[in-house]
């Protein structure tokens, strides 16, 4: 069947869109694991049977192909099929092209979900296998489409794809008078918390945040016990360096202004905090959050996770800086003397192009989209 008319045979699209789906499967595993490389799953086939498959574990370790490919003895892989969720990368970074690879252990056809943005591998994959006399084949799947957004959106802007979370109260509120602590989310949405925790890359917070909640910041499943890298908005350096997020974190960074003192500065790098100085901006002397997310793009975090109060919520969205949203409806009332969510609602709004609705238990769930998919 000549490549041009294998698309046109739905019952043969249908089978390899299963395989493709299986390989996403694999990349899932590892989502929130591997930047600055992106998580990405492979599975070989022969004979319409699954011989291999394999996953990216993180940076340095072997891609999700040589993975599967280590399986193999030369004489299962020759003449195989390779089904892999992004085009296989052809440079050397910490490990060696994909590319030669799949060249050198015989497969014969290629089917890949994505054409990588990152100009070092565009097309440029394809091109060296198709050059090989590899056949490629691009499966479009709205799953990978949607899997990859924030590594796109990563490669397009070198700034992180940016999601934040509020829980908001039947009445509209986030805490109690003077910002006290309430329990607003049930078990099922705190669980779905922990989930998105564990699929980002990162976590940012704020000083006041810290200040009332004292959050550990971590991923805590039933059967999982996760630190993640944690980014706190500190302008003055004033958090208490007993904060749980000091032991918690896998790595703390602090975002402070760039007229903090020196000492204070060693202060917290003696305790482990990694420290970044950041412009004032506006009357209300905020910190800058073009120099925030470029310095978290920088790291090579392509998704990060925000867990804090009004103030950094309009922020973000009123820079244009944010992504999306969870927001969070729980039937608890607290009062007129608790925190309101939102001080405007001005043009917060206004740019929202998507949104959609989700019940966990007795809370409603809202997923807001601001600017799509890069």
């Amino acid at each position: 069947m000549h490549e041009t008319n294998y698309l046109k045979n739905r019952w043969w699209r249908v089978m390899k869109v299963d395989f493709l789906k299986q390989a996403l499967t694999l990349a899932e595993l590892r989502k929130g694991h591997c930047a600055p490389n992106p998580s990405v799953g492979a599975v070989i086939v022969k004979d319409d049977k699954v011989l291999a498959t394999g996953y990216h574990w993180g940076a340095g370790h072997p891609h999700a192909e040589v993975m599967a490919l280590n399986q193999l003895s030369p004489s299962l892989s020759r003449n195989a099929d390779l089904y892999v969720t992004l085009e296989p990368c052809c440079h050397h970074g910490k490990t060696p092209p994909c590319t030669d690879a799949i060249i050198q252990s015989g497969i014969t056809r290629v089917f890949y979900g994505l054409k990588d943005p990152d100009i070092r591998v565009s097309s440029k994959g394809v091109a060296a296998l198709l050059a090989a006399g590899i056949a490629c084949i691009h499966l479009q799947l709205p799953e990978i489409e949607r899997f990859y957004q924030s590594y796109r959106y990563w490669q397009i802007y070198q700034k992180p794809y940016v999601t934040a979370k509020l829980a908001l109260s039947f009445d509209g509120k986030i805490a109690g008078a003077h910002g006290k602590p309430v329990k607003i989310s049930n078990t099922i949405a705190d669980e779905f918390t922990h989930q998105q925790r564990k699929l980002a890359d990162a976590l940012l917070t704020t000083a006041r945040t810290v200040y009332h909640d004292d959050p550990q910041l971590n991923v805590r499943l039933p059967a999982e016990l996760l630190q993640k890298p944690v980014y706190v908005l500190d302008r003055t350096l004033s958090i208490s360096d007993k904060a749980k997020i000091f032991t918690t974190a896998e790595r703390l960074t602090l975002f402070h202004s760039d007229k903090v003192s020196e000492d204070k500065i060693s202060h917290y790098q003696n305790k482990g905090a990694i420290c970044i100085p950041v412009p004032e901006m506006g009357a209300k002397n905020l910190l800058s959050w073009e120099s925030i997310l470029n310095e978290i793009g920088k790291a090579g975090v392509q998704d990060l996770w925000v867990e804090a109060g009004t103030t950094c919520f309009e922020s973000l969205a009123l820079a244009n800086c944010l992504q999306q949203a969870y927001l969070y409806f729980s039937p608890v009332y607290i009062g007129f003397e608790g925190i309101s969510a939102f001080l405007t609602m001005q043009n917060l709004f206004a740019k929202v192009q998507k949104s959609s609705w989700q019940i966990l238990g007795q809370d409603a769930v809202c997923q807001l989209i601001w600017h799509g998919e890069a």
